[in-house]
């Protein structure tokens, strides 16, 4: 083969500069998030659902049950997300995107719709600054690039994921 970039087989140190990309440090740094929080938010869970579960098994501990197993979907999410990122998938980038509208959701429109803000005034504004800083960080072009994302962008996706990122949170909040 002449042009080794069409070479399956060939190491990623042959590959020319215009087809590689080199990981950005901060999707490192994203996913090592990720995975703190769901190995934080899927272990420790699973410890309280047990400790509830043993004490008494009622109905009302059977309600929160499908709130426990939720949490659980995000603990997977968040640690598939972190794979994903570390590995360079498609997947990963979007989880992450989502992860940032959920948060900015979550610390945002939830406690402005409950009356809550000023209990939680600078939580709120550490999270949120986070979100936007990661959600800002993903849309440049060289970590886009990395994912293979740097085509056409598309806002209705993005918007779609906003949205049901605002139904999970006010689902769980009012739940």
């Amino acid at each position: 083969m002449a042009d080794p970039s069409l070479n399956p087989y060939a190491s990623p140190d042959s590959l020319p500069a215009a087809v590689r990309h080199p990981r950005p440090i901060g999707t490192f740094i994203l996913a090592a998030l990720f995975l703190m929080f769901g190995l934080v938010v899927g272990g420790g869970g699973a410890i309280r659902f047990l400790e509830m579960w043993s004490m008494a098994p009622s109905p009302v501990t059977a309600a929160i049950c499908s709130r426990f197993a939720l949490f659980g979907i995000l603990a997977i999410a968040a640690v598939s997300a972190s794979v994903g990122l570390l590995s360079g998938y498609r997947f990963g980038w979007w989880v992450a995107v989502a992860f940032c509208y959920l948060g900015f959701a979550a610390f945002v429109l939830f406690p402005v719709v409950c009356r809550r803000v000023s209990d939680r005034i600078p939580v709120t504004v550490v999270m949120v600054a986070l979100c936007l800083a990661y959600w800002f960080y993903l849309q440049r072009m060289n970590v886009r690039a990395y994912f293979d994302q740097a085509g056409r962008y598309r806002w209705r996706v993005h918007i779609g994921l906003f949205v049901l990122s605002v139904i999970v949170v006010f689902g769980l909040g009012i739940w």
